[in-house]
């Protein structure tokens, strides 16, 4: 037996005792995680945040990529988003109003040359409390703001 065959054997026995270790300590494990993830907060936020801008182009391909793939959950997820938004606007929702901000986010597009989006300001699916789609719920941002707000309501 050579170094390289005593190495090989030696990781496969290293992966199979890390696995062991996990499956019989896997709460203790979990702990560990999420203590070490809420006292690294700020910091994991601010690396995740420097590799999306060095990275724009990889990260943009591989969604992509995730799109072509997963074409049915990305139809459904937008589905399941039209149905809540459907079920959000209640009867006296102004629809031209509605229909107004939406014209006002292209406009900006073209005249910033920067892509906007209409937002709702309390989110329709929100953790803590759910909006209605409704004109005074929306309001304009960019593409860039609204994507980092994500599915909060921000005072």
């Amino acid at each position: 037996m050579d170094v390289m065959e005593v190495l090989v054997q030696s990781k496969e026995e290293k992966r199979a005792y890390d696995k062991l270790y996990h499956q019989r300590n896997k709460s203790k494990r979990n702990k560990q995680c999420r203590d070490n993830h809420s006292k690294n907060r700020e910091r994991e936020l601010v690396q995740m945040k420097e590799y999306r801008e060095q990275n724009k182009e990889v990260i943009a391909i591989a969604k992509k990529e995730w799109t072509l793939n997963n074409r049915d959950n990305k139809r459904a997820t937008q589905a399941k988003y039209r149905a809540t938004k459907l079920k959000a606007t209640p009867k006296w929702a102004n629809i031209e109003a509605i229909k107004g901000w939406y014209k006002l986010a292209k406009m900006f597009d073209k005249t910033f040359k920067e892509k906007h989006h209409v937002d709702h300001i309390v989110p329709l699916q929100g953790k803590k409390v759910c909006g209605l789609h409704v004109e005074y719920n929306l309001q304009v941002l960019t593409a860039v703001e609204n994507l980092s707000k994500g599915n909060k309501y921000v005072l």
